[in-house]
């Protein structure tokens, strides 16, 4: 009963996240998401109640998967320096979501246009006690290499993110102007990373 209960819960979030990749989160009703799933919207209502649940269910997530891929394990080498902490963390978010296209639209188009949404992802991160930690962890590190009075993590992860998602966005324009030859495109790719470390290390000064 227990393994049927969790199949159920699991095939309901399946089909909500591919109904809300699909159509976006105003686009995406319930009774679609129940029809996906083949089970009853009693029965979807019984497990999530409402829409609103399922989709913070879907952020937590991939948020999660995200956290995964940008620290394996769940961990970060307190050894490393400050900027190769950067060229870790820059490389493995850029790897992420250039490997899962459609959720990065997905989310941009929910956060930029929705105010609510947004605020719902904010307070994912913000009370997320493995971000806490591995924050910790990275302040520490830029206080031993001398950068502890003017670094700011939050300011670090969003200049990464602005940068990764720019060159992301780069890559469809290129596609769509066929100007994706593999080789040049492999060469950009490697000096849009490099440029994303030195533009967030110069922004602190020691």
């Amino acid at each position: 009963m227990e393994e049927k209960k969790k199949s159920t819960k699991q095939d309901i979030l399946e089909a909500a996240e591919a109904e809300f990749l699909e159509k976006g989160y105003n686009g995406t009703t319930t009774a679609g998401i129940a029809a996906r799933a083949k089970v009853t919207h009693a029965m979807l209502h019984y497990y999530f109640q409402t829409k609103e649940n399922l989709f913070e269910m879907f952020v937590k997530e991939k948020f999660s998967l995200i956290k995964q891929a940008i620290f394996p394990g769940d961990s970060l080498n307190p050894d490393l320096s400050l900027e190769e902490t950067v060229r870790f963390i820059a490389e493995h978010h850029l790897a992420f979501i250039m490997e899962h296209p459609e959720l990065v639209k997905f989310m941009l188009k929910e956060m930029i246009f929705d105010e609510a949404r947004r605020q719902a992802f904010y307070d994912i991160v913000l009370n997320d006690k493995k971000v806490a930690e591995l924050s910790g962890i990275i302040g520490s590190i830029a206080a031993r290499d001398g950068y502890g009075k003017d670094f700011d993590m939050r300011s670090m992860m969003l200049d990464i993110a602005h940068y990764n998602i720019a060159t992301f966005i780069s890559v469809i324009v290129r596609k769509d102007l066929h100007l994706d030859r593999e080789e040049s495109m492999d060469v950009m790719m490697e000096r849009r990373k490099e440029e994303c470390v030195e533009l967030i290390m110069r922004r602190f000064r020691k």
